[in-house]
């Protein structure tokens, strides 16, 4: 029996992406906080602010890479020479537009009608930081080392020019360790150094924060989440029945109920969601409900727009930069209230449309030329694709 390939996660990716779109689409238009407080503006302002998808992105790479490394048997330099093909040509595109339109991001944040915005304010603090040091900031986005380098080196570095990006100097940071985290994680001491090591991480979370916190160890725990889920998903597909699919229940309740300890629980909440239904753990006791997320997370419109997810989860940024752009050269005089439906109803789909360009005439090529260089074996090319992470 083939491997399973766990469509859920698909559309899992796709509405991930989305939210991140919109959210930033907002911000940009200048809606990142409701003039209003109360619950209503704090449920909004974790919206606009993205943490929880792209927090939930960081489990679901963990989940992706440690099934990935355990279905094939991939040398070192094969398993990273497929990931450097995988995110780097999406992401240099990305990066390069940016770059290209760095001025006209500094226009829009001093000219538009809400640029005493706090989100103005802050990407201005962004624009500063990349003029004082143009080059610099350059080199380590190219090279994808802007996660690591704390602020006596180059201040800022990790929210300028492609701000999404941040996560993918993470991400990167993880692909070089992954293997060695699951042969840690196979012995006595692997387990314990691991969280020694994620409790430095979160000690020393001030030090790393250049603006935005991209070291690995402070977010070990999501990685760790991801490897363990896919674990239990391994050991599921070899206890299908009867007290197997009862033991992953209260495996995997417990694994949330210790994660759900963090100060940030609605990535988790997602994860404990959306994995059970992927892995099929909810049939036994929950069928409706999970019939119901199933649908919403596998039908093929989530599905496709998780097939687009990586490419839609960077380009989005320089888009709407594009367009508000052209909003504010050929309307100047456009409300704010007009430029986010206009945003909305015709940036949306523009933005979606040149993702699956993106997706089509690089991600895609790129990929599939990082698996014949690799040499992967006729039995593993024969594997269902895994889940694709931004």
């Amino acid at each position: 029996m083939p491997p399973k390939r766990y469509h859920e996660f698909d559309g899992l990716r796709g509405l991930l992406a989305v939210w991140v779109a919109l959210a930033h689409l907002f911000c940009w238009c200048g809606y990142g906080h409701l003039p209003a407080g109360g619950r209503a503006a704090k449920v909004w302002i974790m919206f606009t602010e993205a943490d929880p998808p792209a927090q939930a992105f960081i489990i679901l790479s963990g989940f992706a890479i440690a099934t990935l490394l355990q279905r094939e048997q991939l040398g070192y330099g094969r398993y990273m020479l497929r990931r450097v093909f995988r995110i780097f040509p999406v992401y240099w595109v990305a990066l390069g537009l940016s770059i290209v339109l760095a001025p006209l991001t500094g226009m829009i944040i001093n000219s538009v009608p809400w640029s005493g915005d706090f989100y103005m304010d802050w990407q201005r603090t962004a624009q500063a930081n990349q003029d004082a040091s143009w080059a610099g900031h350059v080199l380590a986005h190219v090279f994808m080392v802007h996660g690591v380098l704390p602020k006596s080196v180059i201040e800022g570095v990790s929210a300028t020019f492609l701000m999404p990006a941040w996560s993918m100097a993470l991400e990167e940071q993880f692909y070089l360790v992954a293997p060695m985290l699951l042969w840690m994680l196979r012995r006595g001491w692997g387990l314990m150094a691991l969280l020694v090591t994620a409790l430095a991480g979160q000690v020393l979370q001030g030090w790393c924060s250049n603006p935005i916190n991209c070291s690995l160890p402070y977010w070990l725990p999501f990685f760790l989440v991801g490897i363990g889920s896919s674990y239990l998903a391994t050991w599921l597909d070899a206890n299908e029945e009867g007290r197997g699919k009862l033991g992953g229940v209260i495996a995997f309740s417990a694994l949330m109920a210790a994660v759900f300890l963090a100060k940030d629980p609605l990535p988790f909440l997602i994860w404990a969601v959306a994995c059970p239904v992927a892995l099929g753990v909810w049939k036994g006791f929950a069928s409706p409900v999970g019939r119901l997320i199933g649908w919403v997370l596998g039908n093929s419109a989530t599905r496709w727009v998780g097939e687009l997810s990586y490419s839609l989860y960077l380009i989005h940024w320089p888009v709407i930069i594009l367009l508000l752009g052209l909003l504010h050269r050929y309307q100047p005089g456009m409300a704010q209230r007009d430029v986010l439906v206009y945003m909305l109803v015709v940036g949306m789909p523009v933005i979606l449309l040149i993702s699956w360009m993106l997706h089509r005439m690089v991600e895609k090529p790129f990929m599939s030329l990082g698996r014949q260089l690799a040499k992967v074996p006729a039995s593993s090319q024969k594997l269902p694709v895994l889940p694709q992470i931004s």
